[in-house]
């Protein structure tokens, strides 16, 4: 179940433009209860996750998250291709590392997906991801949900089902600065 959390864990931060509204330079505090078939059983987890665009087209994305039992930390590069005006196909890779109990992994992640701005506030955003660690791939579907309360802040939410019977909901607060690293200078 350890190993299961994290990797749900690991693959909800890779979750969550070249449309106008969506940003891509935030950071992100949140939690998730996460459960393998039975929802009573399951655990909460604390997680910070950040992106920085770093071209008109490119960003980086990493997070950190756990539950006291098991660590996960992710971190890769992200593209972002315009679809609309308002959406946004998007597709990242990234190494995670996994740290639980019974022992530590490093693999691979990845995911592909869409965000739209639904309305001038709303964004809807899905996708399919893959981690690999412990041996082990487990593939899900992620669908979120961010309202942005003003220009530099959202709430978020989400849920996510994996293949091996990983499910999670969540729940956060998103810090947005907007711009590149290059419009910072």
């Amino acid at each position: 179940m350890k190993s299961l959390t994290a990797g749900a864990l690991a693959l909800a931060m890779m979750s969550s433009a070249n449309a106008a509204e969506l940003d891509y330079s935030y950071l992100e505090i949140g939690g998730s209860y996460v459960w393998v078939s039975d929802f009573d059983n399951g655990d909460g987890v604390f997680g910070i996750d950040g992106s920085v665009l770093v071209t008109e087209n490119l960003y980086i994305s990493g997070g950190i998250g756990g539950d006291g039992d098991a660590t996960s930390i992710v971190i890769g590069p992200g593209l972002r291709l315009g679809v609309s005006e308002r959406t946004d196909f998007v597709a990242e890779i990234g190494v995670a590392n996994i740290d639980t109990d019974f022992g530590s992994d490093t693999g691979g992640a990845a995911t592909i997906g869409l965000r739209s701005m639904v309305s001038d506030s709303v964004e809807v955003n899905g996708g399919i991801g893959a981690i690999n660690v412990f041996d082990d791939t487990d593939v899900s579907a992620n669908l979120g949900v961010v309202v942005h309360i003003s220009d530099a802040a959202a709430l978020t939410s989400g849920v996510s089902v994996g293949s091996d019977s990983v499910r999670s909901l969540s729940v956060g607060v998103r810090w947005n600065w907007g711009g590149t690293l290059r419009e910072r200078d």
